[in-house]
This record gives structure tokens, sequence and C-alpha cells, in this order.
């Protein structure tokens, strides 16, 4: 029980920290005035700092931290689950099985096995080759255009066909009654790459003219505006080798 103790003491810790961070961006925004005025007033120009011509963009999601996480969970939801397993298992074995307690627990060990599976097919794609990607020029705006070029390190003849797509993402979160809610919309989808040539999927490049009339990168405490390259390697009989970068794109000069 200590455990479940733990777990809900720290969710309590967290929400009382979002909620007074919400309570102190709140009293900044009522208590602080523009500083500029007319048809300035409010625009958002969204900075990046960029470390060399070709820095080379971070993936979104780790394998090694994603494999990490869903372990962790694995664990935790099969070693509760257990306990009532074992009880069934005990109860079957004496001769007078507990038929409600079977049946109840069925549903949490179909999730519990999920789980464990999820677990395997993290760690394989622990093992797939693993994709280094630029752009030049790499500060993105809109109506610019941009290079994106890759190379894939690792066992890449693995992969028999190489899909790039660029992504334009709006996320909004809300309160409905007591809950949190976060809506996501995709408004734009613009496929760059699709080949099945080994030397393309090696090592490529691509050019992605950026839409002038599209919204700009923005991020808000409620709302977002998120533009994501999407790079997917598939590979037979194994998990896919799959990577998102996040792309700044900037507003019209």
């Amino acid at each position: 029980p200590l455990v479940f103790v733990a777990v809900g003491g720290l969710c309590a810790r967290s929400g009382v920290r979002k909620v007074r961070r919400s309570a102190g961006v709140a009293g900044r925004s009522q208590g602080s005035t523009p500083r500029l005025a007319g048809p300035l007033a409010g625009r958002f120009v969204p900075t990046s700092r960029v470390v060399g011509p070709r820095a080379p963009l971070s993936s979104r999601e780790s394998p090694g931290l994603k494999l990490l996480g869903v372990s962790i969970l694995a664990l935790f939801w099969n070693g509760v689950v257990s306990v009532f397993a074992y009880q069934v298992v005990k109860g079957w074995s004496g001769g007078h099985g507990p038929v409600c307690l079977s049946l109840f627990i069925l549903p949490f060990l179909a999730f519990g096995v999920a789980l464990l599976a999820g677990m395997v097919y993290c760690l394989l794609a622990v093992f797939n080759p693993r994709c280094e990607l630029t752009a030049e020029p790499p500060d993105l705006r809109l109506g610019g255009a941009t290079e994106f070029r890759w190379s894939f390190t690792g066992r890449a003849d693995r992969i028999h066909r190489l899909v790039v797509r660029v992504e334009g993402r709006e996320e909004a979160t809300y309160r409905q009654g007591t809950d949190t809610r976060t809506d996501k919309n995709v408004f734009h989808v613009e496929k760059l790459l699709d080949t099945s040539r080994p030397l393309d999927i090696r090592a490529g490049k691509a050019r992605w003219q950026i839409p002038a009339g599209a919204m700009h990168s923005f991020e808000a405490a409620h709302n977002k505006v998120l533009w994501v390259l999407c790079v997917r390697g598939y590979i037979a009989g194994w998990p896919d080798a799959k990577d998102e970068y996040l792309l700044t794109v900037a507003p019209l000069p």
C-alpha cells in the first residue's frame, strides 16, 4: 500500500505546482502592460538557438527512455496484479476456485500481457538504425525553403522503404468540469519522400517549400502550433524505425 500512497503524493504535489504556476502566469499577465503598440501588439516571434549552419536536429523521443517508461509501467502493473493472480491460482489448486475473482482479474491480466509485449517491442526498437538529420538553412520561416539531409547509422540495409513527411499540428488544452483535456488536429500534411531505393534510404536529401499562408510555430499556456518532421523506415518482421523532429517555423518577415 505504501507504493500507492507514494504515487498519490507525487500526483498531488504535481497538481499543486501546476495550480501555482498557472496562478503566477495569470497574475503577471493581468499586471503587465504591452510594450508594443499598434499592429505589432501581440505578435509572437519564436526564437531558436542555432549551434551552427548544419546543426543536427534532435529526435522528440529517445528509444531508451521509451523502453524505460514502458518497463516501469509494466513491472508496476504486473507486480500489483500478481498478488491477486496468486490468490486465484491458490484457490483453484485447493479445489475451491474463486470464479468471480477469476473473471474480474482477466482484463487486468490481459492488459499486463499487453504491457509486457510493448516492453519487448520497445526493446527491439532500441537496436534499430538511427537517423541523423540536418536542415540547410537551419532557420525556417514561412514562405522560405529548406533542405533536409539524412543519413542512417547501423544496419540501414534492413530498411526496405523510407517515408519522410512534414506535419503541422494544433493542440488546445482546456478544462471540462474537473478534467483537463487536450484536443489535437493535424492541419497540414506534406510528403517529401517515399522511396525504396537503398542508396536514397541510407543517405539522401529532400527539399521543403514552407507554405506562406500557414501558421507559424506557436506555444502558449493552453495552445500550441507544432511543425514536426516525421521519418519512418519500414523493416519487415521488426519494429519500424520511427523518429519525429520538432521544427521551429518563424513568421513572415
